[in-house]
């Protein structure tokens, strides 16, 4: 596990140390870099944000010093090399996270997605 690790860390470029990934959808929304600060702030974890297709919130991320990442084709690489997800969307990423055996946090939802995460179902029967 640990070589595995360490090898999905060298493949994205991920500093060592404890990581948590932030993961703001493909779109890159939400109140993200509040969250990375957030996540630096106690000390216990470096932030490593996935922006999705938000270059403008990447370069942000990246002047400030954040490990920030745009569109990434393979998540379960990348969910192998951190210790932690903190997501805003939950459904999809939640559970990729989850099967990885990655404790999972949804923080900050995006409205609507909080909601939606505890309608009950419509569906018949």
């Amino acid at each position: 596990m640990a070589e595995e690790r360490a090898a999905a860390r060298e493949a994205f470029g991920l500093p060592g140390g404890r990581l948590a990934l932030v993961a703001a959808g493909s779109w890159g929304v939400g109140r993200v870099e509040a969250t990375a600060a957030e996540v630096v702030a106690p000390g216990v974890a470096t932030p490593v944000v996935v922006c999705g297709r938000n270059e403008r919130l990447r370069s942000r991320l990246n002047r400030a010093a954040v490990p920030a990442l745009g569109w990434v084709t393979d998540m379960p690489l990348l969910m192998r090399a951190v210790d932690v997800l903190v997501e805003n969307a939950g459904g999809l990423m939640a559970i990729e996270g989850m099967t990885t055996g990655l404790a999972v946090a949804t923080y900050r939802p995006i409205p609507g997605m909080a909601w939606s995460a505890r309608r009950p179902s419509t569906r018949p029967g």
